[in-house]
């Protein structure tokens, strides 16, 4: 499990990722001296309470629950929530009027205090090294903290994860599904009990506010693009995976060639691209090899203006690795990166693609705010945002 927030993410651009038990009373804060830093419940305590002050679950103003409702509440004792109950009087947060109750002041302490999110993605390579930076850079002006947790693509260990964040207490979910995720009824479950966004994907069936890249529209862009200039023969190899991503992107492609019948033809072409990338972290080309032995044919055959594969990766291993990369002739070359800030391989380069960006930190951002702002607003919605691609740069 991997936490990050605006101090412990610099540790992973070090090369090392800071893990930290994401149970209710288990942080770290204070400490015997000597000894392990451990965070008393007391003041676990006093955080949840400004945490619901700052989300509007006890307004300013109002008269805070009994503190013997809060004890059943949080699951504690009597004199543990008594000590954090003074700790929030010496901060400024809660005021004891006797007879009254504990009225609760307007405190700037309690706006400034963090939201901790989970988040669960489904990549454990180095796309997921990314991630984080792009979450960390989405985090950098906020007080929230995250905590990141890898499903590798395992619907099973997505419903683990997601149960052990909620059990442990986080403000709410970010949720990158699983490729063909079954876990419909499950997400439900969770999304009627905290805020929940999808990021990148969506499941069918379930009504839940989503940030994603518009692929639908990105396909209708570039085969009216390609058509344009001439290059309305496209072939185009994707991976069957069963993602809403994928299967919009598809939909936006063949949509657009039909409209522009006469003038596109367009040839979807299934490769295991994805597996492919995956054995090249394990030093395997096989599946690069044969992918090539497929593709060679079909680009030199004549019968193409233009070749178009979103995994950016997949040129540099299938035609820029040992493989011969003049098959490619003149055909137009179109994929997909997830960030212009940094250079491509040397080989991508010299392939001379037209790279699109898929804005995945603009999608970070974008699912963080929908995500603070439900969690701050208590309100639920199913609204949903659509990152559009630009050309990258250079």
């Amino acid at each position: 499990m991997f936490c990050i927030g605006v101090s412990t993410y610099s540790d992973a651009r070090r090369g090392t990722i800071s893990g930290m038990a994401s149970t209710k009373l288990s942080t770290t804060l204070s400490s015997a001296p000597g000894g392990p830093l451990r965070r008393t419940k007391a003041a676990w305590a006093a955080g949840v309470i400004k945490q619901r002050i700052k989300r509007g679950v006890y307004r300013a103003g109002e008269q805070l629950p009994s503190i013997r409702s809060l004890c059943a509440d949080l699951g504690l004792t009597l004199p543990a929530v008594q000590r954090a109950i003074k700790q929030l009087e010496v901060e400024g947060v809660l005021e004891s009027q006797h007879g009254v109750g504990i009225r609760i002041l307007d405190s700037a302490d309690c706006r400034t205090t963090p939201l901790i999110f989970g988040f669960v993605q489904p990549f454990f390579d180095p796309f997921s090294v990314s991630l984080h930076y792009y979450l960390e850079d989405a985090l950098d002006s906020r007080s929230n903290l995250c905590v990141i947790k890898s499903t590798r693509d395992d619907p099973e260990r997505e419903r683990q994860q997601i149960e052990k964040l909620v059990n442990s207490g986080v403000n709410g979910l970010l949720i990158w599904p699983v490729a063909g995720d079954t876990n419909g009824d499950f997400m439900r479950e969770t999304a009627s009990r905290l805020p929940v966004v999808f990021v990148d994907r969506t499941i069918e069936g379930v009504q839940a506010p989503s940030v994603v890249l518009a692929y639908r529209e990105f396909g209708r862009q570039l085969v009216r693009e390609l058509c344009k200039a001439g290059r309305g023969r496209i072939l185009t190899v994707c991976d069957p995976v069963n993602i809403s991503s994928f299967n919009e992107l598809k939909a936006g492609l063949r949509e657009e060639a039909e409209r522009l019948q006469g003038k596109c033809a367009l040839t979807i072409l299934d490769q295991p691209l994805n597996a492919l990338i995956e054995a090249s972290y394990q030093g395997e080309y096989d599946l690069a090899d044969r992918c090539y032995q497929t593709l060679a044919p079909l680009l030199t055959s004549g019968c193409y203006d233009a070749v178009f594969a979103p995994q950016s990766q997949a040129y540099d291993l299938i035609f820029a690795r040992e493989n011969d990369p003049a098959v490619l002739g003149s055909l137009a070359r179109v994929s997909l990166i997830t960030s212009d800030d940094h250079p491509q391989p040397i080989h991508y380069r010299q392939l001379g693609i037209e790279s699109w960006l898929a804005d995945t930190s603009t999608m970070m951002v974008n699912a963080l705010d929908l995500l603070q702002d439900m969690t701050l607003r208590r309100t639920t919605t199913a609204r949903s945002i659509r990152v559009p691609f630009r050309r990258a740069k250079g």
